[in-house]
């Protein structure tokens, strides 16, 4: 049994220049062998993401969606995923035979089409058995990255604050050059998609590129995703444009 490899019809016109967009995006069956050919910073950011998403899923496994129901949130999430996926492999047979009969009938890009359907319920007839479970153990970041429960004060955010977990955009331009990349550790992405933490933005006054600079021959734009007033406060006089 081979991993699910069916490529996108349409693939993306801009590739990520973000190592933590491109993992994300990727399907599971590629993941292991794009983050080993990321670069040893690029590799840094994505265990920095990957331990948010831990974090972020133990919180949410505390926390119930109503007081009526002792469930956690991610239980109620696994159990809705359990039911789809039951449901699914109850339909596979009678979708298999539809997309049979549609290859038989047609030609052309509805056959592609047709043939793209049969290749992805084969797979979902292989849901529940052993084998399957495997490939889904093999793909798990944690089976091919080292160093996922290694805190990097460099790079990873404090847990206990509340700003935990958001990025800011960072733009970049530079007379008689067009947009750049700023090069710091806590930034990444390249123009004009640089991301940046928001703690390591507002807070760390030592390297964070929203203080004032001497420099007279760039123009940067900060751009924070979510209105909140302290963020605001703190980035007084000038949040959005800092010459």
């Amino acid at each position: 049994m081979q991993p699910y490899t069916i490529e996108n019809v349409d693939a993306d016109a801009a590739p990520a220049t973000d190592a933590w967009a491109a993992f994300l995006s990727a399907r599971f069956s590629q993941k292991k062998e794009l983050y080993q050919r990321l670069a040893d910073h690029e590799k840094d950011i994505v265990r920095k993401e990957l331990r948010r998403i831990r974090y972020l899923r133990t919180y949410f496994e505390e926390h119930q969606l109503s007081a009526n129901d002792s469930s956690s949130l991610t239980t109620l999430l696994d159990r809705s995923l359990s039911t789809w996926k039951d449901h699914a492999s109850r339909r596979c047979k009678d979708e298999l035979h539809r997309c049979e009969v549609g290859i038989a009938r047609t030609s052309g890009y509805r056959q592609q089409e047709f043939n793209k359907q049969r290749l992805t319920l084969e797979q979902v007839q292989q849901w529940r058995t052993p084998e399957y479970a495997h490939i889904q153990r093999s793909a798990a970041p944690e089976s091919y990255i080292p160093g996922l429960d290694d805190m990097d004060h460099s790079l990873d955010d404090d847990p206990a604050k509340p700003d935990y977990g958001y990025n800011g955009w960072v733009v970049s331009l530079r007379k008689n050059l067009g947009g750049v990349t700023l090069e710091q550790n806590f930034c990444h992405g390249e123009f004009a998609h640089q991301k940046i933490s928001m703690q390591r933005l507002l807070y760390d006054k030592e390297h964070t590129p929203l203080k004032r600079s001497a420099d007279k021959t760039q123009l940067r734009y900060f751009h924070f995703q979510a209105n909140n007033i302290k963020w605001v406060e703190v980035g007084n006089p000038c949040l959005l444009c800092r010459c």
